[in-house]
Parts: C-alpha cells; structure tokens; sequence
C-alpha cells in the first residue's frame, strides 16, 4: 500500500522552499520535480533540508490536505516558494499528471492570471532569477561542460559522423530556415566578439589557457597520418580563399602579432640576441663598435686580412672553438707514419687499410 508524504523543502543557502509531495521510502533525499524548483538546485547546488508536513494511505484525505497547504502558504503567489502551480495531489489515483488535474479545475480568469503572471515575470521583470547574469553564466557552464565532456569522449571516426549529419540535416532547409539559424549564429559571434575585446581579464586568459591544454593534448594524441591529413586540409582550405579574404587574414594575423605580449618579448629577446649579447650564433656581430652582419664580417675579415685566431676567439663575434684535444700520437705499421694530433681511432680508420707500403 502506498504511502503519500506531503513536504516543504528549503534550499540550505537561498532559503527558497517547495511544497511537494511524493510516495518513496526514501522520501528525505528526493529533490523534487517542479521546473523552477530544479533550475534552483542546478545553480546553487543540491543542498536543502524536508520537513515532513503530514503522510497517509487514504489519498482522498491526502488531497485535501495538500489543497489546505497550498493555499495557506499561498505557494503560487508567494516568491518565497518556487511552486508554479498549487500542489494538489500525486496522481489522482488513475496516473493523471497533476497539473492537468489542476487546469482542468481552475476557471477561465485563475488561468488567464497564471498567463499575464508567467509572461510578466519572463518578460517585463528584469528580476526574475531565468534573466539573471549569474543563471545565465551557470546554465552556459553547464551546458559548456556536457558538451566539451561529450564531444572530448568521441572518437575521430564518430566526430566526422557527427559532422555529417549537420550537414545532411543543413542541407534539405529552407532558405528561410537556413537564414534564422545564420542569425542566430550571428548573434552568438557578436557575443563571443565582445568576450574576446578583453584580453587582459582572469576569464579569458583562463579560457586561452585552457584552449591551448586542449588542442596541445589533442595534437599530441593524433597519429602521423592524422596529423599530415589535418595540414592538407588546413593548406586546401587557405588556398581556396578568394584573395580579400587571404589579404584580410594576413591583416588580423599582423595585427595580432603587433598586440601579442609573446611577440613583443619575442622582439625584445631577438634585439639582443642579434646583437652578440650572450649569444656566440649571433646573426649580427659588433667589432670595433659598429654592427654588421655575419656574412659583412665575414667578407671584411678576408679584405682586411685580420689573423684568422684573433677573428675566432673574439666572444662577441662568432663562436670560439672549443680547446683542441691533444691525443698521444700512433704509428703506422707499415710506414711508420705518426698520427700527430689527430683522433687514433680516425687515424687508423682512414691510413692504416689504405697506406702505400701495406703489403
């Protein structure tokens, strides 16, 4: 025999409460099923406490006792509960939903009340908790995070799946249906636009943190031919540009690099290493106080006959040879020819089987 529980849960941190009603056991841990009531929890966290009103086996008492609730908290009506509609019973006894219960009792004008009501509180009351910046962040997170941990567990194969049959569903549209879904990411790239304006903001440089973990993680995964296949289409795609949108690219790309903080150390770093600052590679050499390519140096050592030891060791120039390796000199077996200072092990390598006087 089942047993009806009639309740008020009270949300531990708003205080928001819900009168609700429900015939499982474990009737404590049960969240609830009404739309406002749920989209409170979803942001700010199951955390809430039930009072136990009244329980029995007698529906039709159970009934009247959840109508005597309903209107003496007045739950529709009092914002200090997330009801929607007044609670009047569980199923009625033949699996009727309840609330088709309740509209079919109500007259004409409570129905026209809860219409002007519902529109009032979407439309004109900038206060409702749907409208709030704060419920719109967290149902964009969560919508985010299903999509990004869905997406994350699919193979390649599935992916391009997927793709496709966007792509078959985008195809067979209307023009006029093709046009509100342009719109519509139209609006969503003007928004993003206004997100990317502030570079300097924790949130942005979270999400470019977090964008970049993803693609290098994502890169490092592939195989050599996946990753070969990915650059074809990225070169295909670039050279299917019409040349407006190439000299528009190359614009937002040079633009970019001028406002990089990575491109104006990277500037920085190159000024002194060209300089022969630290750097024996330099491509950029001081002698004498004046600078100079490599190459310049190079044809001006030759021209003004510089000692070739004082042009190798100078630190600010090209790099000094590491010391020389004095090595104990051998001899040839067959002509007794010393190897000097050079490595024995070449010595023997390229004199021993190819001297004159081996027999």
């Amino acid at each position: 025999m089942k047993t009806y529980k009639l309740m008020i849960k009270q949300h531990n941190i708003t205080g928001l409460r819900y009168l609700c009603i429900t015939v499982r056991e474990k009737w404590r841990q049960y969240t609830g099923s009404g739309t406002r009531w749920k989209a409170h929890l979803n942001k700010h966290g199951i955390d809430f406490n039930t009072e136990l009103l009244y329980e029995t086996h007698d529906y039709d008492d159970f009934v009247k006792v959840c109508v005597f609730y309903s209107n003496f908290y007045n739950v529709v009506e009092n914002d200090e509960f997330a009801n929607v509609i007044h609670e009047i019973g569980y199923d009625n006894g033949v699996n009727i939903c309840n609330f088709v219960i309740f509209w079919d009792i109500i007259d004409e004008q409570t129905k026209q009340d809860i219409y002007n009501r519902r529109r009032n509180s979407l439309v004109n009351n900038g206060n409702h908790w749907a409208h709030s910046e704060e419920s719109k962040e967290i149902v964009s997170s969560h919508i985010s995070f299903a999509l990004k941990s869905r997406w994350g567990s699919l193979t390649e194969s599935e992916k391009k799946s997927i793709s496709e049959q966007h792509y078959q569903y985008y195809e067979p549209l209307s023009d006029n249906q093709k046009e509100v879904i342009l719109t519509n990411l139209i609006k969503a790239r003007e928004k993003a636009v206004l997100f990317y304006e502030d570079k300097e903001c924790e949130r942005y440089k979270e999400y470019v943190k977090s964008q970049s973990q993803i693609v290098t993680e994502w890169h490092a995964n592939m195989t050599e031919n996946e990753k070969i296949e990915f650059g074809q289409k990225i070169s295909e795609g670039r050279l299917a540009m019409s040349e407006e949108a190439k000299k528009l690219r190359g614009e937002r790309v040079s633009e970019s690099f001028k406002t990089s903080e990575k491109r104006q150390q990277f500037n920085e770093d190159m000024k002194v290493e060209r300089l022969g600052i630290n750097n024996p590679n330099a491509k950029i050499v001081v002698w004498m106080g004046v600078e100079m390519t490599k190459s310049d140096f190079l044809a001006l050592n030759i021209d003004e006959t510089f000692a070739e030891e004082m042009f190798k060791t100078r630190d600010d120039c090209v790099p000094a040879e590491p010391p020389r390796q004095d090595y104990d000199p051998i001899y040839c077996p067959h002509c007794a020819k010393s190897s000097g200072n050079s490595k024995p092990s070449a010595f023997k390598r390229w004199h021993f089987d190819n001297c004159k006087e081996r027999q």
